[in-house]
C-alpha cells in the first residue's frame, strides 16, 4: 500500500533551488546561444546575468544545513549569506537591463565583458563565504532567529526590486515590447518573496519555503520572456 508523502519544508526548498538553478541556466543557453542570430544585447546581458545567478544558487543550496559540508560548515547564516549576494546582485542587474536596448552596440555588451562579472562575482562570494567568514555580517542567530543585517538586506533588495518597476515601464513606453510585462510581473513576485524571507524563524519552516516558491516562478517569468522574444518571435514572425 504507497502512503501519502507531504512535502516538508526542506524538501520544497531544495526542489524549487534545483529548479530555479536549471531555469536560471536556461536563460543563459537562450540568450547565449541565439545571440549570433538575434544580435539581442538586452538577452545577451541578461543571460550573461543569470549565469551568475545561478552559479550563486547552486552554491546556496549546496550549503544549505543538512547537504554535506560545501568547503566549510553549512549553516543558515552562510547559506543565507549566498542568498543575499544571488538576490542583490539579481536586482541590480534587472534595474540596469531596463536600459539596454536589444539594438544597443557598446563594446561592453559583448560575450567577453559581460561573462567576465558573471564569473567574477559568484566567484567573490565564493572566496568571501568560505574563506574570509569572519568578513560578512552573520545573518542567523539560532538563538533569536534573523539577525538586524539579514532584515536590512532584505528590505533594500525589495526596493531594488521595486525600482526595477518604473525603469521596465520606461523600457515598455520606449521599446512598445509586450514581453516587457512578464518581467515587470516578475520583479513584484521576488520583492514579494523577498519580504517573505523576512519573517522565518528557521531554514525549515513555511515561510522560508513559500519565499523560495515565489522566487521560482519569477524566474519562470523572465525564462518565458526571454525565450518567447528572442527563439519563438522570429518563427511566429515567418508564420504571420
Amino acid at each position: 500500500v504507497l502512503h501519502a508523502h507531504t512535502l516538508t519544508a526542506s524538501e520544497v526548498h531544495d526542489a524549487a533551488e534545483l529548479f530555479s538553478i536549471v531555469v536560471s541556466l536556461s536563460i543563459f543557453g537562450v540568450g547565449w546561444f541565439t545571440h549570433e542570430l538575434s544580435e539581442d544585447r538586452h538577452a545577451l546581458f541578461l543571460a550573461c546575468a543569470f549565469l551568475g545567478v545561478g552559479l550563486m544558487d547552486s552554491m546556496h543550496a549546496m550549503s544549505f544545513p543538512g547537504m554535506p559540508d560545501f568547503f566549510g560548515a553549512n549553516t543558515v547564516t552562510r547559506t543565507s549569506q549566498y542568498w543575499l549576494a544571488a538576490r542583490l546582485f539579481t536586482a541590480l542587474c534587472f534595474i540596469a537591463s531596463a536600459f539596454i536596448l536589444p539594438e544597443a552596440r557598446s563594446r561592453w555588451l559583448t560575450k567577453r565583458w559581460l561573462l567576465a562579472p558573471a564569473l567574477a562575482v559568484p566567484g567573490l562570494a565564493f572566496a568571501l563565504m568560505s574563506f574570509l567568514p569572519d568578513r560578512v555580517p552573520a545573518t542567523f542567530d539560532p538563538a533569536a532567529g534573523l539577525t538586524p543585517f539579514k532584515v536590512l538586506a532584505e528590505y533594500v533588495i525589495v526596493i531594488l526590486f521595486l525600482l526595477a518597476i518604473p525603469a521596465y515601464v520606461w523600457r515598455w513606453r520606449r521599446t512598445g515590447d509586450a514581453l516587457t510585462r512578464y518581467f515587470v510581473a516578475a520583479f513584484v513576485l521576488s520583492a514579494y518573496a523577498e519580504l517573505v524571507l523576512t519573517a522565518y524563524r528557521s531554514a525549515f519552516d513555511t515561510f522560508n519555503a513559500l519565499g523560495h516558491v515565489y522566487k521560482v516562478a519569477a524566474f519562470c517569468l523572465v525564462y518565458r520572456a526571454v525565450f518567447v522574444g528572442r527563439v519563438q518571435a522570429p518563427y511566429l514572425g515567418f508564420a504571420a
